[in-house]
């Protein structure tokens, strides 16, 4: 078996960004990836017309940690930096997006006769307004268990509609 050329994080990455193309891709819409997350945004999602465009800007994260739903909510620690971005109220909306992986990798994406399957969710959050960070490394997020990442909400937020954001 070849040796692999990507570290583990980098893979849980890689399924990150798979699980959002293949949503956008289903929607119609487009992505746009950056080539260094230099901004605290990995990908962008676009819709409509170019006039009109729609846009929304993700942050995208994975883990094999997210844990129990505690009130309704995953509790994620995410870097500063990333926070920072996030908390900024702009003009294109941005969300943090946490896919949910098996502790096994080997249970990560599954090939079947009839499916291919990443295993299992995204949860998104919008952390826009979020108070300040102070001189925190990093901050604990809380992300609704009910905000799952699937098509029809994926169509939502790219409308505008950010209901599920700060909790």
């Amino acid at each position: 078996m070849a040796e692999p050329l990507l570290t583990q994080p980098q893979i849980e990455e890689a399924l990150s960004r798979s699980y959002l193309r293949a949503l956008a891709g289903r929607a119609g819409f487009i992505t746009a990836e950056y080539d260094f997350d230099m901004a605290g945004i990995d990908m962008q999602v676009r819709a409509g017309p170019a006039a009109e465009q729609r846009v929304l800007e993700v942050q995208l994260k994975a883990t094999v940690n997210l844990g129990p739903v505690r009130d309704g909510a995953f509790r994620f620690r995410l870097d500063g930096r990333s926070y920072d971005v996030l908390r900024r109220v702009q003009a294109i909306p941005a969300i943090l997006v946490v896919l949910d992986l098996p502790r096994d990798p080997e249970q990560w994406l599954v090939v079947a006769d009839d499916a291919l399957l990443i295993r299992h969710l995204a949860y998104w959050v919008s952390l826009a307004g979020a108070p300040p960070r102070g001189r925190a490394a990093s901050v604990t997020v809380r992300i609704p268990s009910r905000n799952v990442l699937d098509l029809a909400t994926l169509q939502a937020l790219v409308d505008g509609d950010m209901r599920g954001g700060l909790q």
